[in-house]
């Protein structure tokens, strides 16, 4: 079956400038949790709650993240067929 084109939406790449801001985005994000976890640890919160507030942070991430990865690159696949 062919692909049904709709006039105003392209099947094209999207452009490099959306890529390099989605990357920013990325690394903003990314900054941003990186130093609250290390103001977190220089703080003076006892290490064992730290600790768990980290992990919990990280398999918050990753359960959101992980499902979102896999998901874009099953479609990226289907979208080369």
């Amino acid at each position: 079956m062919g692909r049904i084109r709709r006039p105003g939406f392209s099947l094209a790449p999207l452009p490099r400038y959306i890529k390099t801001m989605q990357r920013l985005w990325l690394i903003i994000l990314l900054t941003f949790i990186i130093v609250g976890h290390i103001a977190m640890w220089t703080s003076d919160m006892p290490r064992d709650l730290a600790l768990r507030l980290t992990l919990i942070n990280a398999a918050g991430w990753a359960v959101i993240l992980i499902p979102a990865w896999l998901v874009s690159k099953w479609a990226a696949a289907h979208q080369r067929k």
